[in-house]
């Protein structure tokens, strides 16, 4: 959507307060959202870029890239929710980001934070993953 009337994420906090954030914390399959951030940390875009099964979602970094490449984003804030309502990253969301890390760099992106949405929300990074 593009509609982000010039949003500033200063945290994860809001980040949390998105209504795009919102509308997945209760889905019974994982979806998976990129912010797309400009060098000022103002939204760009927020896209819903895959939609899995309860338990995974099978995406490629650069399918999570694509629209803040396009765009010329410089940073990009990765979300998706865990319908089991525990926040504790899996094995593969910690290799899907760090794999995503690898990957923003070399499109001169910065992987700002992989959060997932939970009954308790995390940061990834603010848990030292990134």
């Amino acid at each position: 959507t593009n509609n982000t009337e010039r949003i500033k994420i200063k945290s994860e906090q809001d980040v949390y307060k998105l209504k795009q954030i919102e509308e997945i914390k209760d889905k019974v399959q994982e979806h998976l959202i990129v912010i797309a951030l400009n060098s000022k940390n103002y939204i760009d875009s927020i896209e819903l870029v895959a939609i899995g099964s309860s338990s995974c979602i099978m995406i490629e970094p650069i399918d999570v890239l694509r629209c803040a490449i396009v765009r010329g984003s410089k940073g990009i804030i990765v979300a998706h929710n865990h319908p089991s309502g525990d926040n504790i990253p899996s094995k593969s969301d910690i290799e899907f980001t760090n794999r995503l890390n690898g990957m923003a760099k070399s499109f001169n992106l910065e992987l700002l934070d992989h959060i997932v949405i939970a009954d308790e929300n995390l940061s990834m990074k603010g848990k030292g993953y990134i």
